[in-house]
């Protein structure tokens, strides 16, 4: 799989073209985000194992996220059922389990280090979750591995490495966009009700960043038209 190099006026761009695209159905995308946080709130009060219940779907909420946005971006009809294609598709489900249990591990491990319930603490606790989520992974340079395995159906095990290369051949324009998004996402968590738009703008950003690194096939990707069972809409 080849890896491109981007600018980083190009890098920048990919903001400018989040915020359009939010700005066309931008009732529709924050009311889908309101239902999910509205769920989610209601999933972390089930005594004793709600939190540890986000952990484990948030890696799959984020996946349908991404799936949604590859619609919106790749001009297919928006539709709610993206968000929760995951759990319909055991092939999709079963290549992101390995995430969903590193969630859940780390969210044990900063209940013993931390001492508190970390995510009811946190207030909007399931968005919170999945922008230090993405944010770990960003860190390491192992934030395309996600997009790697949903949408090109590439293994974990080489999706990693073939990550941290395409992080390693574009150091500086990562640098930058990772720069914004951890400053956005500090902002987003003081005014929590932020976090919504906020982790939507996140993974317009990284699957931008996605499609152009990796350059799929024009002018959709070959593994969203199988997911989706369908062709884009002209432009």
């Amino acid at each position: 799989m080849e890896i491109q190099r981007v600018t980083v006026k190009e890098a920048l761009s990919w903001f400018g073209q989040s915020f359009e695209l939010i700005a066309r159905r931008p009732f529709y995308l924050l009311g889908v985000l309101l239902g999910l946080t509205m769920f989610s709130a209601l999933l972390s009060r089930v005594y004793l194992v709600g939190p540890m219940l986000c952990s484990v779907i948030s890696p799959l909420i984020f996946a349908g996220l991404l799936m949604m946005v590859s619609r919106f971006i790749d001009r297919f009809d928006l539709k709610f059922e993206d968000l929760l294609v995951v759990f319909f598709r055991a092939d999709l489900l079963y290549r992101l389990l390995p995430l969903s249990a590193a969630s859940l591990l780390v969210y044990l491990a900063l209940e013993v280090l931390v001492g508190w319930q970390l995510l009811a603490f946190a207030g909007l606790s399931f968005w919170l979750w999945l922008a230090l989520s993405v944010g770990v992974l960003m860190s390491l340079g192992l934030v395309f591995a996600l997009p790697l395995v949903i949408f090109e159906s590439v293994e974990w095990s080489r999706a990693l490495p073939l990550s941290a290369q395409a992080v390693a051949a574009n150091l500086k324009p990562f640098l930058v966009m990772a720069a914004l998004l951890l400053l956005a996402g500090g902002f987003s968590a003081y005014f929590r009700l932020l976090m919504m738009p906020y982790t939507l703008l996140l993974s317009m950003v990284l699957y931008m960043a996605f499609r152009r690194i990796f350059e799929p096939p024009e002018p959709v990707l070959l593994a969203a038209r199988e997911v989706f069972d369908e062709e884009p809409a002209p432009c």
